[in-house]
């Protein structure tokens, strides 16, 4: 039985991030950035949008919703048998089950390993608080900025099943959304349901799109108007920023064959190696104190690579 994880990633239809000096006065920033993530989802402010569009996901009611769910702390704690903290986006805990969203922007399958890991770990978790033999109910909700080639759902959910499809245990669902596939059914002039042109809010960058996908609902009306804020706040352009130029450096770390942790990869790494992915982030407009952290290379060094 062929796994979906042995697919090819297919990146058409994928959202790009501009930087902000490309952003127009109008111009908003997309939601599989994790600075928008983060403010425009994972903020006890800006919760109405998350809970609207958990209703959609569910098939639940908006209120609620609204009225049960905490955020609860991201961070998975350590045990016996890992390292280090994880970081997950967004954990919520609603009528004692816990719900985790994850922005997939990064086009591999380790990130999707990463979540499966995730979701493992939040099963146990109430366990390791000294409850044995309880496990608590995860439901794994991953946005993707990207699909797969020979996936022609918008979403699917995974659970534990055994051959014959019966069920091993409904406590563990894991939901991926291609939001490429999504954008390919707007342009192809496909109908879209309501947490299709949701998801199209969240993450259309243009006045006129926004405006012909959210009609007369007051909900999406509502988040265009804090999202345009948001995106032209000083100081979430900083964070947005940033964000960016951490995304081209792991990228370059990847593409040149170095992934093996940020800092640790790039210490590890052969001169020839620091080199060509200096010169990847010089090309992506990272900043030279960036590449010098990164690269351990010396500030001449980098700008002799420009000449």
């Amino acid at each position: 039985m062929k796994c979906l994880l042995d697919e090819k990633i297919n990146k058409e239809f994928k959202y790009e991030l501009k930087s902000s000096k490309e952003l127009q006065s109008n111009d908003i920033i997309p939601m599989v950035s994790d600075t928008m993530f983060h403010i425009m989802l994972g903020s006890e402010k800006n919760k109405k949008f998350l809970c609207y569009f958990l209703s959609l996901v569910l098939k639940r009611n908006y209120q609620e919703i609204y009225d049960n769910i905490k955020f609860i702390k991201n961070e998975i704690d350590n045990d016996n048998y890992y390292d280090a903290k994880k970081t997950l986006d967004l954990i919520i805990k609603l009528d004692g089950k816990l719900y985790n969203i994850e922005m997939n922007n990064l086009y591999r399958k380790e990130s999707l390993e990463r979540n499966i890991d995730y979701a493992g770990e939040l099963y146990k978790s109430d366990r390791k608080r000294g409850r044995n033999y309880h496990y608590m109910y995860v439901f794994q909700i991953n946005m993707n900025n990207f699909t797969f080639s020979d996936r022609k759902e918008v979403k699917d959910i995974f659970m534990l099943r055994n051959e014959s499809g019966e069920i091993l245990t409904d406590k563990i669902k894991i939901m991926h959304i291609y939001l490429p596939k999504i954008r390919e059914k707007y342009y192809n002039k496909e109908k879209l349901d309501e947490l299709e042109k949701l998801l199209l809010v969240f993450n259309s960058t243009k006045d006129s799109e926004l405006e012909e996908i959210i009609g007369d609902s007051d909900i999406m009306k509502e988040y265009k108007e804090e999202a345009q804020r948001v995106s032209h706040d000083y100081e979430v352009i900083g964070l947005y920023d940033k964000e960016l130029e951490d995304k081209y450096l792991k990228d370059a770390i990847y593409d040149d064959g170095m992934e093996k942790g940020m800092e640790q990869g790039m210490q590890e790494g052969s001169r020839k190696e620091k080199i060509s992915i200096a010169k990847s982030l010089l090309q992506n407009n990272v900043s030279i104190d960036i590449i010098m952290n990164s690269t351990g290379l010396s500030k001449e060094e980098i700008e002799s690579l420009n000449s």
